[in-house]
């Protein structure tokens, strides 16, 4: 399993705080600029990503 979830979607990172989830960082990726928030990667996060990936919550 890896250490750290980097999320890319700002939509995502929403619902993930929502759930109570905490980022450890946020930061721009060297290469493509693009913005990222980096999140301890555990069961529950792993869990969270699942169900909301399946309710379809990181299209919005």
């Amino acid at each position: 399993m890896r250490t750290f979830f980097f999320c890319y979607d700002r939509a995502m990172k929403v619902r993930l705080c929502e759930r109570g989830f905490r980022y450890i960082t946020v930061a721009l990726h060297p290469r493509t600029h693009r913005i990222f928030w980096m999140f301890e990667n555990n069961p529950e996060l792993t869990a969270a990503l699942h169900d909301l990936t399946r309710e379809g919550g990181d299209r919005h």
